[in-house]
């Protein structure tokens, strides 16, 4: 028998909403939004960052972004909350027409503790895939120069 809409909302009001197989839970649904899949699940292709001297990704907006980057920017620690353990995700930085260079919040960690130098070329593309392993600690490696 179907759940109609209004009693998922009554429920989600008050508490977490899990659906289970063989007492499994598979997909959770927190009171406060968060969901948790048990098995592989997608996420949205990417939320677009906007180039400036200061950019602040919203992990509790997207797990990937796009920017198109035409400053010299520092890419800040994220925003309130904070981010989730487990976490992962992408930052496509395609460089613009007068392109940019990166610098970084203090809780992105890299190989050998050394930051990562962009590509310089126009229409260039750099990934900077990320996983969160703690509030304070992301994890992180750009895979550059897709031309």
């Amino acid at each position: 028998m179907p759940i109609s809409v209004s009693t998922i909302k009554t429920v989600l009001a008050t508490q977490s909403l899990a659906l289970q197989t063989d007492s499994t839970n598979r997909l959770v649904i927190d009171d406060d939004g968060r969901v948790t899949v048990k098995k592989a699940s997608n996420g949205e292709l990417a939320t677009a960052l906007v180039s400036s001297v200061s950019i602040t990704p919203d992990f509790d907006a997207a797990n990937n972004f796009s920017l198109t980057l035409d400053h010299d920017t520092t890419l800040e620690n994220p925003g309130t909350p904070d981010p989730v353990p487990g976490q992962s995700g992408c930052i496509v930085i395609t460089q613009g027409s007068t392109g940019g260079t990166m610098t970084y919040g203090t809780e992105w960690l890299f190989e050998a503790q050394t930051a990562p130098t962009l590509s310089t070329t126009t229409g260039y593309v750099d990934n900077l895939v990320y996983y969160v392993a703690a509030v304070d600690k992301i994890h992180a490696v750009l895979l550059k120069d897709f031309g």
